[in-house]
This record gives structure tokens, C-alpha cells and sequence, in this order.
């Protein structure tokens, strides 16, 4: 897989903006965000028609692949009983 500069921008970003977060676990926002790119990526290639799919097309993620965490809304999650 390779990603374009733009993409790995809006990457950055996006860690920046939940790095603030209480209930920030890197490994595992990084691993979910990459994995929605991929299919973000699978659901833009389903609009070229065959012809046009080159294997650059299918093995690079791109900034619209990014999902966008600038909208998010922070949750906080508790656990245990509440009074």
C-alpha cells in the first residue's frame, strides 16, 4: 500500500485532534482509521469502470480515503456505577 503526501496530512491531523482525548489508544485508532481508509478506498474504485483500474489505483490511499475527525464528537465513556 502506498499514501499520498495529502493523505498522510489529514492523517497527522486527524491524530492531533484525538490525541487530546482521554481514552486515546494509539495503536488501536491507528489500525481502525487505516482500516476504514481501505475500505473507503475499495468503495471509490467500485466507480471506475474496469478498464480505468490500474494497480496504482487500487494500492494507493488518498486524502478523501481519510476519514474526517474534525466533526468529532468526544464521548466520555465511564465505567462502574453511577450515584
Amino acid at each position: 500500500m502506498a499514501i499520498t503526501d495529502e493523505a498522510m496530512n489529514k492523517l497527522r491531523k486527524n491524530f492531533d485532534i484525538v490525541r487530546e482525548e482521554s481514552d486515546y489508544g494509539n495503536g488501536r485508532f491507528v489500525r481502525k482509521t487505516l482500516e476504514e481508509a481501505k475500505m473507503n478506498l475499495a468503495e471509490r474504485i467500485l466507480q471506475f469502470k474496469e478498464s480505468e483500474i490500474t494497480t496504482e489505483l487500487i494500492t494507493t490511499i488518498e486524502e478523501c480515503d481519510i476519514p474526517d475527525m474534525s466533526n468529532r464528537k468526544k464521548t466520555i465513556r465511564r465505567m462502574g456505577f453511577a450515584c
